[in-house]
Order: structure tokens, then sequence, then C-alpha cells
């Protein structure tokens, strides 16, 4: 004690953590990614006997794309089998990274954060698609 002070009072008020669910219902959000996941694909799918595929596969799948652009100096054969790969545990992936942020964050910041780092991924495969892919047809 310094100077006959209890400590909690010079970090001042502690924060409350919040619930730590344990068990299956912890799961949810990956659960919930492979729910998203299965509709995603027949969404896609969908789509693309109507010729809409392009966009909804950027906006959708952006980690997939990335895993194709020869930027990343992958053989395409790998590029092609890790962007398949990476369509079925996208949206997993995600929901386990839901789950970890959720012990410190509430329910609505995880899924911003999650959202987040989709919509940066987004961009960079925009960018490496759309300007990168011009850049190399005119140099």
């Amino acid at each position: 004690m310094l100077f006959g002070m209890n400590p909690t009072t010079l970090n001042g008020p502690q924060k409350k953590s919040l619930p730590h669910r344990t068990g299956l219902i912890s799961w949810w959000p990956v659960m919930a990614g492979v729910v998203v996941t299965y509709l995603a694909l027949n969404l896609l799918n969908t789509l693309a006997l109507t010729g809409h595929s392009e966009w909804f596969l950027r906006i959708l799948f952006p980690y997939a794309l990335l895993l194709r652009q020869p930027e990343l100096g992958l053989s395409e054969e790998l590029g092609n089998s890790l962007s398949q790969l990476m369509m079925y545990a996208q949206f997993p992936m995600e929901g386990l990274l839901m789950k970890l942020t959720m012990r410190k964050a509430p329910v609505f910041k995880s899924l911003m954060q999650v959202a987040s780092i989709h919509v940066i991924v987004l961009t960079i495969v925009v960018i490496l698609i759309e300007f990168v892919s011009r850049v190399r047809l005119v140099g």
C-alpha cells in the first residue's frame, strides 16, 4: 500500500469483464460462419447462371480472390487450390476471429472488427484486379 491508499483507487474504476460463455454456445460465431458459407456459395451459384456473379464473388469472397493474384508469387495451380479451399474456410475463420475478439469486446464491436478486415481485403483485391492488371496490360 502506498501511504495507506488502496491500490484499486490509484488505477481508477475497474472495467467489468464481459460474461465468458463456455461450451458449445460460445462457438456460435463459427457455426454461423458455416451457415453463411453454405448460403453464400448457393447465392453465388445462382448468380453465375444469370451472369452477374463477378462483383458478388469479389464482395463475398475477397480472400479467395486474393490468393489467385499473381502478385503473391504462387503458382497458378497452387493459387487456384488455395482459393477453392478459402471459399469454404473464409466465413468460419471470420467466425473464429469474432469468437476470439468477443472475449474482450461486445458482439457488435467484434462484428465491426471482422467486417473492417473483410472490407480492407476487398479493397486490396479490387486494387489488384482493376488497377494493377491495367498497368500490366499497358506496360
